[in-house]
């Protein structure tokens, strides 16, 4: 009996060391992640004027000497539905774009994803643009700036949650 117990502490001793050894290894590196993600060195920023943005990031964490072996840009018009970006894709003006990065590592294990970043597209030609005054159409010999927009109503009849101006 005494034989039995000693094997099964010996078992129960190498199956413990065996799920920690196995428990501490990691395929992902979960110690850098992207952060502080620019477009055009900006952070979020609206009317980029390009339809080829340059996006730029940092890493956090606490590997010492991080070096990325490769990265890929996620990229979409719905922070849902992020698809792998390549250079000269095609960006459309007047479009909010949500994005994320991931990178691997000098061993070739992905980091963790970025959290998502997003940027707007502004007119890209001169075709894009096309203007009317802003008036309240009563005309007045003085020059005050008439309040058209208060309590503004969507298409719809909604409220409007956010707004544009575009002005050259």
């Amino acid at each position: 009996m005494y034989i039995i117990i000693e094997y099964m502490k010996q078992t129960i001793c190498i199956y413990a060391f065996a799920a920690l050894l196995l428990g501490g290894c990691k395929s992902n590196n979960e110690l850098t992640i992207p952060t502080n993600l620019r477009t055009e060195y900006l952070t979020e920023p609206i009317g980029l004027d390009t339809s080829s943005p340059r996006f730029t990031w940092e890493y956090s964490g606490n590997e010492e000497g991080f070096k990325a072996s490769r990265y890929e840009v996620r990229i979409g018009t719905s922070p849902d539905d992020l698809r792998p970006y390549a250079e000269g894709m095609a960006l459309k003006p007047h479009t909010r774009y949500y994005w994320n990065v991931t990178v691997w590592d000098g061993e070739g294990r992905p980091c963790a994803t970025s959290e998502t970043a997003s940027f707007e597209t502004a007119k890209f030609d001169p075709s894009d643009w096309s203007a009317s005054w802003i008036t309240d159409h009563k005309d007045k010999a003085c020059p005050s700036v008439p309040q058209v927009f208060p309590g503004r109503q969507g298409s719809e009849g909604c409220p409007c949650v956010r707004s544009i101006c575009w002005v050259s």
